[in-house]
């Protein structure tokens, strides 16, 4: 197997794995911490989304998916304790605008040259990807260490076990 088809197998599952944990979180749910200091879905769906358009534009993808004017803002992570639902997007926004980024993400990778996986990554991001290579394994690690937030927040819940 090769290193792209790797990385796109992680990207779909990681995907795969957020999608399938928020089938069956309401709205509101959505506005719940699933622990005490830790941050609610809709902004942890936002910073998702926001990190992954930065990560992409470091590898060189401008404007990969239109973002709503104030999006960014919203999910900046000084605003991480707002609990204010008025404040924040739809479910239905947020999956849209994952899926969309995803998948950009996803062509990204299909169309970059393998032979610059092991350039160096902008300054702004060595530290977590030191590579453009690493920055791609970043879009899909990032999004399960999320993901692993909204497991707690089902059990919480009284979800049931999903994966």
């Amino acid at each position: 197997m090769e290193l792209k088809d790797q990385l796109k197998h992680a990207l779909q599952m990681s995907g795969h794995v957020m999608k399938t944990y928020l089938e069956d979180i309401s709205d509101d749910e959505l506005m719940l911490r699933p622990a005490e200091g830790s941050n609610h879905p809709k902004w942890q769906l936002g910073h998702l989304i926001v990190a992954e358009n930065f990560f992409l534009a470091a590898l060189g993808v401008e404007k990969a998916v239109e973002l709503p004017a104030d999006f960014a803002e919203k999910h900046d992570k000084t605003k991480d304790k707002n609990d204010s639902a008025a404040d924040f997007f739809s479910k239905e926004v947020y999956q849209d605008l994952f899926q969309k980024t995803r998948m950009a993400t996803l062509a990204a990778l299909e169309a970059f040259d393998v032979a610059r996986f092991g350039e160096s990554s902008p300054d702004s991001i060595k530290m977590l990807a030191p590579t453009l290579g690493n920055l791609f394994g970043l879009c899909s690690d990032h999004t399960l260490m999320h993901a692993g937030q909204i497991a707690v927040l089902r059990r919480k819940l009284g979800k049931p076990v999903v994966i």
